[in-house]
């Protein structure tokens, strides 16, 4: 899905939107919204996932994971809840995965730049 419609209402949202472009190696033109899913629109998924958020948190120069919970009080996941599929110890068959969103990340990038 391919549009030339950038995210011009929203600087801030676009500027994440192209750093997600950057990571996954999409076109610029590629139409990120605030509803598209890592990983059923984007393929991003286990290790890569927990690369893009770590990218994010350098870029924006904020904490999205703690030692103590990880990124579960940032998203509000569940003890048995994971981002991404292949993210928890054992990987793959059984895990409960959030539908994790763009929408999502970037409303815990501005809580956490406005925390700090």
């Amino acid at each position: 899905m391919l549009s030339l419609r950038l995210n011009v209402d929203d600087p801030e949202f676009e500027a994440l939107g192209q750093l997600i472009r950057d990571f996954a190696g999409l076109d610029f033109s590629y139409d990120i919204k605030h509803s598209t899913s890592f990983e059923d629109d984007l393929g991003i998924t286990g290790d890569d996932g927990c690369e893009l958020l770590e990218a994010v948190a350098r870029h924006y120069n904020i904490e999205l994971a703690t030692a103590e919970d990880g990124y579960r009080k940032t998203f509000g996941l569940a003890g048995d809840e994971f981002l991404f599929h292949s993210e928890g110890v054992f990987g793959g068959f059984g895990e409960k995965v959030h539908p994790f969103t763009v929408g999502e990340l970037f409303a815990a990038v501005q809580r956490a730049r406005q925390a700090s």
